[in-house]
């Protein structure tokens, strides 16, 4: 009876330590990938606003198209970003990080229903998972510019971003944490049983008395 006790004590153990380091670790997966999907929006956010529009700003795009695209291959844009350009009449991309774009129209080229969403909310993000045989995600964002006296639109910034560092590095956390409460369940077990012995050991002890008595 008493060894069911000691059995039972270890197992109410195992499942405390596992379902709070299971709640723990969705947790802390959750937030990271919020953190960092966070941080890929901000880049994308600052390239478009503070590096690409002061380049572009007040500048014809048509007839200053190589310039532009010299000064773009040239600015500090981060590895695994790509931003282009696009005219806000033709939807014609005049310049881009990928030299395979240029000239050619951003609505086959690019995410058609990001371009348009950004017309009316001037910024519009969305992930979209690889339509190939490769696993991978896409950051895709487009910012849309008006122009200051006619109101209508003068260009878009389209940025995209891979986001397999991001989740490679949570796969790397998840595989961190599966160790780590591998190892926390074993000790619990280990504990538990030591701890278990230490209440059941004197029960165990004052019946063998009662039972002289």
């Amino acid at each position: 009876m008493f060894k069911s006790i000691r059995y039972k004590l270890i197992i109410l153990y195992f499942l405390l330590v596992f379902i709070a380091m299971l709640i723990v670790g969705v947790f802390i997966t959750d937030q990271f990938e919020k953190y960092h999907l966070n941080i890929v929006t901000d880049n994308l956010t600052y390239t478009a606003n503070n590096v690409v529009r002061t380049m572009i700003k007040d500048v014809d795009l048509e007839e200053n198209k190589d310039d532009i695209q010299e000064n773009l291959l040239k600015s500090t844009i981060s590895l695994g970003y790509e931003i282009s350009i696009i005219d806000g009449e033709t939807y014609n991309i005049v310049a881009s990080t990928n030299i395979d774009f240029i000239d050619r129209n951003a609505m086959d080229v690019l995410d058609k229903s990001v371009i348009l969403s950004s017309l009316t909310n001037r910024v519009t993000e969305k992930d979209i998972q690889s339509d190939n045989g490769d696993a991978y995600r896409i950051k895709h964002m487009a910012f849309s510019y008006k122009n200051d006296q006619s109101d209508a639109l003068d260009y878009i910034i389209y940025g995209r971003a891979s986001l397999d560092s991001v989740y490679q590095t949570l796969s790397n956390s998840t595989v961190i944490l599966l160790r780590a409460t591998m190892i926390a369940l074993f000790v619990t077990i280990v504990l538990g049983y030591l701890m278990a012995g230490s209440i059941t050991v004197p029960i165990n002890q004052l019946t063998m008395k009662a039972l002289k008595m």
